[in-house]
């Protein structure tokens, strides 16, 4: 006989993860941080294709301080994408740690949290007042549609707890 996952909720796990709230809300802060890169490196890379129509003695001017700009945005989301290339950081075995290690689960909780904050929060903020301050008009239709995005994704969710109660 089959047995069904017990259901618990986010306010359990919540309170699990109260001793590492210091490090969760570091986590949030760069979560932040990084949701915010794009953004901005749309703004620079918009900024540098619009130098090109000023006068050459300006152009010298803004260019080094655009490179500069892309210099420290580059230092901000350094990643080092080797790490997956070593064996003993696979897919493989950091799925048998994760399940092996129970303490590990708790992280549940922040990790979660982190990828809201930067995609929700910070990368969507960001891209509203960018669209914004551009083009009140495209923001506004760009919000709708987001709103759609967020009802297809809450009908998506009732419709994985009505097939997983069946």
């Amino acid at each position: 006989m089959e047995e069904k996952a017990k259901e618990v909720p986010i306010s359990q796990l919540v309170y699990l993860n109260k001793p590492e709230i210091p490090v969760i809300l570091l986590g949030v802060i760069s979560a932040a941080i990084n949701g915010v890169v794009f953004p901005i490196f749309g703004i620079l890379l918009s900024g540098i294709v619009k130098l090109y129509y000023e006068p050459s003695s300006e152009l010298r001017k803004y260019s080094k301080l655009r490179a500069l700009m892309f210099v420290i945005l580059g230092l901000v989301v350094n990643m080092e994408i080797s790490w997956f290339d070593e064996p003993r950081h696979s897919s493989g075995a950091i799925g048998a740690r994760l399940s092996s290690d129970s303490a590990t689960v708790r992280g549940l909780v922040g990790d979660t949290l982190a990828l809201y904050v930067r995609n929700m929060e910070a990368t969507a903020t960001a891209g509203l007042v960018i669209a914004f301050t551009a083009s009140w008009e495209l923001a506004f239709i760009i919000l709708g549609l987001l709103l759609l995005v967020g009802v297809n994704a809450c009908a998506n969710e009732v419709h994985k707890r009505i097939q997983y109660q069946c």
